[in-house]
């Protein structure tokens, strides 16, 4: 079985999981639009799933599997991306980042405690959020302890 022998069935499931795998990479929308090096991270590992992907149906088709073994090795093969592609991973937020923040949120009428204010990420570090003025926001200490690391609602974006 070569990638030109298959027949259209086989053919339209190759394609239809590529695009099912696709639009499952993009559930994360506004964790990208928040960050230019999650985007930068996102579009690296989907480019390179992709790679892998092909790859791997290319040389389990030239070496005459069967379907699900092709199938199924081209998928291994294509989420093993998610091994050799580093997640950026600091949670360090800077001072100017910072100043930011609480000049946009507290303005000139609020003094920036820490006792009673807390960053909060709108979408949450551990969810892929990243430490961006876009991100960020300054919230009281109770609602940023209540929340957790639950993913954001519509309405905390255009708070």
């Amino acid at each position: 079985m070569s990638l030109l022998s298959t027949s259209l069935p086989e053919a339209c499931a190759f394609i239809a999981i590529g695009v099912l795998v696709t639009v499952a990479g993009i559930k994360h929308y506004h964790t990208a639009i928040r960050s230019k090096e999650m985007l930068f991270y996102k579009v690296k590992l989907a480019f390179t799933f992709c790679g892998l992907y092909g790859g791997g149906l290319f040389v389990l088709t030239a070496m005459r599997q069967p379907f699900l073994t092709v199938l199924f090795g081209a998928l291994l093969l294509g989420f093993s991306a998610k091994l050799l592609v580093k997640r950026p991973d600091s949670r360090y937020i800077r001072k100017d980042v910072k100043r930011a923040v609480i000049a946009r949120d507290l303005g000139d009428e609020e003094k920036y405690d820490s006792e009673d204010y807390h960053f909060d990420h709108i979408v949450p570090y551990s969810k892929g959020g990243d430490n961006s003025v876009k991100n960020l926001r300054l919230v009281s200490k109770k609602r940023n302890l209540r929340r957790g690391n639950r993913n954001p609602r519509l309405r905390d974006f255009y708070e």
